[in-house]
């Protein structure tokens, strides 16, 4: 995928994302059309915008007017920016908790690298979890995910579990050695992968796409400074 399809998949899911908040928030319906209006452009220029066919989407989309979809939805009180709707902005992760509860049993888990998932065993890690599990794997950030992990951050897989949205997942895709960490979304039934490793991008999910879906991120050992 290229920077191009990156950002035009970027602007096509934020707005669309917009206009939904927006639609809930009112408990009125708010569309493209009207969104349109309220701009001074054509309907036609924002319906390519958000369309569900990326062919069919504006590939150059002026700065000026990008400028004026964020300038609308920041003054009707919502936190977007540019950078948001060019997908530049870096990430928080936010690790959707898969289990609730006191985490009172320890466990063994092997531990590997994220870069290299199915090589040699790094040894194991212990943890505690809600209760113990034998499906649970390790595995260890050899580089920096920006703005919050470091090297030598541990990521527990739960392999049972399937993608669920806002579920932060590990897939392995076709042709790449390393794993791929995002947060699962769905958007007009496309889905997404919001990537965070190994690096920021969105990722249309596809019957054309070769991948293993590993399992949901349920647990983060963060580390705060670099080895």
């Amino acid at each position: 995928m290229t920077r191009s399809d990156i950002t035009t998949d970027a602007i096509h899911w934020v707005i669309s994302d917009l206009i939904q908040q927006k639609s809930k928030r009112d408990n009125v319906k708010f569309t493209a059309s009207r969104l349109a209006k309220e701009l001074n452009v054509p309907r036609s220029l924002v319906s390519r915008l958000i369309h569900s066919d990326p062919s069919k989407r504006v590939t150059n989309p002026t700065i000026e007017t990008l400028i004026k979809i964020i300038d609308y939805f920041r003054s009707d009180g919502f936190d977007v920016t540019l950078d948001d709707l060019l997908g530049l902005r870096k990430q928080v992760i936010d690790i959707q908790a898969q289990q609730t509860g006191l985490l009172t049993e320890k466990a063994s888990v092997p531990l590997y690298s994220l870069s290299d998932p199915f090589g040699e065993s790094l040894g194991v890690v212990e943890t505690k979890l809600v209760e113990a599990k034998e499906t649970l794997l390790a595995f260890q950030l050899d580089r920096d995910i920006q703005p919050m992990f470091k090297p030598g951050s541990i990521f527990f897989v739960d392999t049972s579990l399937k993608p669920s949205v806002n579920m932060l997942i590990a897939m392995r895709f076709e042709g790449k050695n390393e794993l791929t960490i995002g947060k699962y979304i769905i958007s007009h039934d496309d889905e997404l992968l919001l990537s965070y490793y190994p690096e920021s991008q969105i990722i249309k999910i596809d019957v054309s796409s070769s991948y293993q879906v590993l399992g949901g991120v349920i647990q983060v050992y963060a580390n705060t400074h670099h080895k």
